[in-house]
């Protein structure tokens, strides 16, 4: 049977660069909240639980749930807000993919992959999605054409995490054994990061004018990546046990683990603020 457990929710404050957290939703559901992500504009945060089937639109202003998209029959592996946050696509266990339209709450379009899609990124802005599976597969594919497209490359391990840098066209990806490789999306080539951790890699950030990249690994590691030599700059601990997700806003770092609670961390004093 099933738990039932009181899940809080918080996002950081804008305003103040997250020195606030605010409660912005109280609701019971089934399981631990494992994948979340935020709209380019944050008004809205997505999120999806490894105890059920369901994707979830919030309102961060006000709190409430604006949607719940049902269709996945198996644990959901993704969700994340694409095509300027006109639609979510969501994955699960089967590699089932769905793309949903947030302006009519509909199906836009569907795919099927032989393997769980267990990543995602996509550029600001434009139709482009990049893709990593189970396998360590990354694929191209698009809004407007969703399906399966060219192979950019292959990781060790299963994808996940990917991240696009527009301004340079590199499509950096992590993977489960702790490895970072980037492809230039212009020429095609290989920039190898190298293995920086020795635990799955759970969330990658660009900050400081998208100059530096920020990794961070399921023990709760945290690594800085200089993005002009695409070298190690310095690596340093939360110190709060298992990371299931994080996100960045500015230099102010939210996390949860298996706690249920969301930390902040500050990356210029690299100290905890509160839980």
């Amino acid at each position: 049977m099933r738990n039932v457990l009181l899940l809080i929710l918080l996002v950081l404050s804008v305003s103040t660069f997250g020195q606030e957290a605010e409660l912005i939703t109280q609701q019971k559901d089934l399981g631990t909240i494992t994948l979340i992500d935020y709209s380019s504009d944050g008004k809205l945060i997505v999120s999806g639980s490894a105890k059920d089937h369901l994707v979830k639109v919030w309102d961060v202003k006000s709190g409430k749930v604006l949607g719940v998209l049902t269709g996945h029959e198996e644990t959901t592996t993704l969700v994340k807000f694409v095509g300027n946050n006109e639609y979510v696509l969501s994955s699960d266990t089967k590699g089932h993919s769905y793309l949903w339209d947030l302006n009519s709450w509909s199906l836009k379009d569907s795919l099927n992959h032989k393997t769980p899609l267990i990543s995602i990124d996509c550029s600001d802005g434009s139709s482009k999605i990049f893709l990593g599976d189970k396998n360590g597969g990354v694929f191209s594919s698009d809004v407007n054409d969703f399906q399966i497209g060219k192979k950019i490359g292959q990781i060790k391990g299963r994808v996940t995490q990917l991240k696009y840098h527009k301004t340079k066209n590199v499509l950096f990806a992590g993977s489960k054994s702790g490895q970072v490789k980037a492809w230039s999306l212009a020429d095609g080539k290989k920039r190898k990061v190298g293995k920086l951790f020795s635990s799955a890699i759970v969330a990658m950030e660009f900050y400081d004018n998208n100059s530096k990249l920020l990794l961070a690994s399921i023990r709760g590691k945290l690594v800085r990546v200089d993005l002009e030599t695409f070298k190690k700059m310095d690596q340093f601990s939360l110190n709060s046990g298992s990371i299931t997700a994080l996100t960045l806003n500015k230099n102010m770092v939210a996390y949860t683990g298996i706690n249920h609670k969301i930390t902040f961390y500050d990356l210029l004093k690299k100290e905890r603020i509160h839980q």
